[in-house]
């Protein structure tokens, strides 16, 4: 299915072997597809024939997925996965040589330039193998599978995947990246072993597959997810946790936000000041991270990984779900300890979200690329030259037209942003701080007040410049799990930065996924939405990350519609989803024309946290909000169904444990729901003179529940009050109770005094010289 374009005439079943498939009517098909591309669409390749036609096109030029169709002008005949595949591989006994990677990935784009777009790897591929291609942001669940059997095989694994299936989809080989001789050699041994060694290469694949369903199958001996078990999860991410720098381990570092999470979890406690090892990991990664390069210092957002083990080379890759992950974690930690710096962060992640990701019609795309023009990280990169240029030409502009705006100058500035002469890759610098801004401040003695607007300044004029350059290409496919994760992390932002234009913004994303990526009156959802196209059934993770999304909004609203929704969306993935005899949720549902060679059902974190985990806590926060009981009892199913998979890695399943803590100890967060979400509490600290904080509570009664006031007219009656869960790190004072409403209710023959509706309670509370804690969660509790 490979052609000759240049004129649209001549097909390459003609001239090269092995092309035998193409019919008269796919070539039309194919050839029109092509066609049919908007005006800004690009053929991925080096081979154009004629008028600057493609020289090749193959089925992949029908997907809507940007990765795919990076591949759609190679010389290999690439399916999608799909029952044409399977069936052809079958048909002709012919193995699989199955690829996965992503549209932003460096090393994808490397293996495809050398190899894939190559005639003489193509004509192998196409005579001995079936080719499938896969998007692995589109198909996570075929990437799981088969990056366990990567990393059965090779003890790691990473993108691009090769692999090599037998014509069932069993996995007998697979690797990653391979260079052009390595790749040749490889596919030459596959193909003599396949020759000659069949028979033991499918035992080799049945019986691996064997092996991965029944790690994939959840453990149902008994057990549960206690306390005990929870604390040594964070004693063992506590062992390999980099205390100097931050993160895990001692080279290249991911954020893992799922691991964060627990050590987030765990300083929600009344004696986390008090020798928090939990806390200071967080903290001292978090810290690290925004200093770092792997965070972009001039327009904000984070790199999906570093190189190096101090945060400062990164992989350049910018992705959707890393930022929606990081926002909340700096968001919260803010609440835990006040540093504002961290406030700083989100809202600048949020500006880049917002500025280079926020589709026209108010969702998100999903990553920009890592590399520029062919090269990695150069649209990110300063010589010191082309750095100190920048600000020359500022500092010229000001003088000559007689500006009274400060001047910048260019030795500190150098020293802010670490910038000299070799740089971190011959002579390329990467823009990261040495130590905290307020360090800097400090030894160049500028006042904070000053120091912070002169770097916001200085960041300005040098993205401004940086603006200029060709700009990484950017993923524009909208991902439904991805775009809930930005939603969660907006609302929160709405409500901790105070900025409802956050809350709007999230509302529409909502909206949209609701409207336009749903299908059957919303009986079911598409995971994949490009350039206005569904495609995908919906996955476990797009529907948990989805609800969580809907109860946030809930929350921050009080608008009865999302949870509705929410409900509705939860009853959709039970019908789909839903283990009915084992509990949990699987991670797709039954596909009838291309199964996988396993349907897989986990609970385990990975880059992203845990559905089956997202879902139990969901499950557990819809029980509070709506007084169902039945949503309590399935998030304890799922709990059970996966605590000795949990018992044997512990740290693996983070997330999990964060949903059972959650069941035991409540919400730690705002708001707080009882008498079946009858009742809500909201709360808020804002800043006073001589370290005072005003506390606002609000409470929601909803008809036709009431309280008892402050004041009852009985004396076996319970008061409402608030007291403060820490008394020795914080004093309470001038506490103002509302006026109550006297009421006499039917089974009362006394007049009760009550709270009813609407009402506030405030307070002044004073922070000790020794208290470093903030989050208002954590410092009242009240008593009805």
């Amino acid at each position: 299915m490979i052609f000759l374009i240049g004129i649209f005439s001549q097909s390459l079943a003609q001239k090269l072997p092995f092309a035998a498939d193409i019919t008269p009517q796919l070539e039309n098909k194919l050839i029109q597809a092509y066609k049919a591309k908007n005006s800004d669409y690009q053929a991925h390749t080096e081979h154009f024939c004629g008028t600057k036609q493609p020289c090749y096109i193959n089925r992949l030029i029908f997907e809507d997925s940007p990765y795919l169709l990076q591949h759609a002008h190679n010389p290999i005949n690439w399916f999608a996965w799909g029952e044409e595949a399977l069936q052809k591989a079958q048909r002709e006994n012919k193995p699989i040589f199955l690829s996965i990677g992503y549209a932003t990935c460096h090393w994808c784009h490397r293996m495809e330039k050398e190899s894939f777009d190559n005639p003489e790897i193509a004509q192998f591929i196409n005579q001995h193998f079936i080719a499938i291609k896969v998007d692995r942001e589109r198909r996570p669940d075929i990437d799981e599978l088969y990056a366990m059997a990567v990393q059965y095989f090779q003890g790691q694994q990473g993108w691009p995947m090769s692999l090599f299936l037998t014509p069932n989809a069993e996995p007998f080989f697979g690797g990653g990246y391979y260079s052009f001789t390595e790749f040749k050699q490889l596919l030459q041994t596959q193909n003599n072993d396949w020759q000659n060694k069949q028979q033991e290469l499918t035992q080799q694949a049945q019986q691996l597959i064997k092996d991965l369903h029944q790690h994939s199958q959840s453990n149902q001996q008994s057990s549960s997810l206690d306390e005990p078990l929870r604390r040594r999860a964070i004693k063992d991410l506590l062992s390999f946790t980099d205390g100097y720098h931050g993160g895990f381990g001692e080279s290249q570092k991911f954020p893992r936000e799922p691991w964060l999470d627990l050590f987030l979890d765990d300083s929600y406690r009344y004696d986390y000041v008090k020798n928090n090892d939990s806390l200071t990991a967080l903290t001292t990664s978090l810290d690290y991270m925004a200093r770092g390069g792997i965070y972009d210092q001039l327009g904000g957002g984070f790199h999906r990984y570093s190189t190096d083990p101090y945060w400062k080379i990164p992989h350049f890759e910018k992705m959707l779900y890393n930022q929606a992950l990081l926002v909340p974690l700096y968001l919260s930690a803010h609440q835990l300890t006040a540093n504002k710096n961290y406030l700083r962060v989100a809202k600048q992640t949020l500006d880049f979200v917002l500025s280079e990701l926020h589709s026209p019609e108010g969702v998100f795309y999903s990553a920009l690329d890592a590399d520029t023009e062919g090269e990695e990280g150069k649209y990110y990169l300063w010589t010191l030259g082309e750095f100190e240029q920048v600000l020359n030409d500022y500092n010229y502009k000001q003088n000559s037209e007689k500006n009274n705006e400060q001047q910048i100058d260019k030795e500190i500035s150098r020293e802010i942003f670490a910038v000299d002469t070799y740089g971190e890759l011959q002579q390329d610098n990467i823009l990261y701080l040495s130590q905290s801004l307020a360090g800097f401040a400090q030894d160049f003695k500028i006042p904070e007040e000053k120091f912070y607007p002169y770097v916001d300044k200085l960041r300005s004029i040098l993205l401004l410049a940086r603006n200029q350059r060709s700009k990484p290409h950017r993923d524009e496919k909208i991902i439904m799990s991805w775009n809930a994760l930005m939603i969660s992390a907006l609302t929160q932002a709405s409500q901790t930065l105070e900025h409802p234009e956050y809350l709007s913004v999230a509302k529409k994303a909502a909206d949209f996924i609701w409207q336009k990526m749903a299908q059957d009156d919303q009986q079911s959802w598409y995971r994949v939405n490009f350039k206005h196209n569904n495609s995908e059934p919906a996955q476990l993770e797009d529907y948990a990350f989805y609800l969580q999304a809907l109860i946030g909004l809930y929350d921050a609203t009080q608008n009865t519609l999302w949870l509705q929704r929410a409900q509705q969306l939860l009853e959709v993935m039970r019908q789909q989803l839903w283990d009915a005899k084992k509990g949990g949720f699987y991670k797709t549902a039954i596909d009838k024309k291309a199964p996988l060679p396993i349907r897989n059902k986990s609970a385990f974190d990975k880059i992203l946290p845990s559905g089956n985990a997202i879902a139990a806590k969901m499950l557990l926060r819809l029980a509070r909000r709506t007084g169902e009981q039945k949503y309590k009892d399935d998030a304890k199913r799922i709990l059970s169904a996966f605590a000795s998979d949990a018992k044997q890695t512990p740290s693996a399943f983070s997330s999990l444990h964060i949903a059972a803590h959650e069941l035991r100890q409540g919400e730690h967060q705002l708001p707080v729901y009882g008498a079946r979400g009858k009742l809500v509490v909201t709360a808020s600290l804002k800043e006073q003179p001589n370290d005072e904080y005003l506390l606002v509570i609000d409470i929601n009664i909803k008809k036709p529940w009431h309280i008892n006031s402050n004041q009852p007219l009985e004396d076996n009656l319970i008061a409402s009050k608030i007291e403060l869960s820490d008394n020795s790190q914080w004093q309470l004072k001038k506490i103002h109770y509302p006026m109550p409403e006297t009421v006499k209710l039917d089974f009362s023959d006394k007049p009760l005094s009550l709270y009813q509706g609407k009402t506030r309670i405030t307070a002044i509370i004073e922070r000790t010289k020794t208290t470093q804690s903030f989050d208002v969660s954590t410092l009242f509790r009240t008593v009805f």
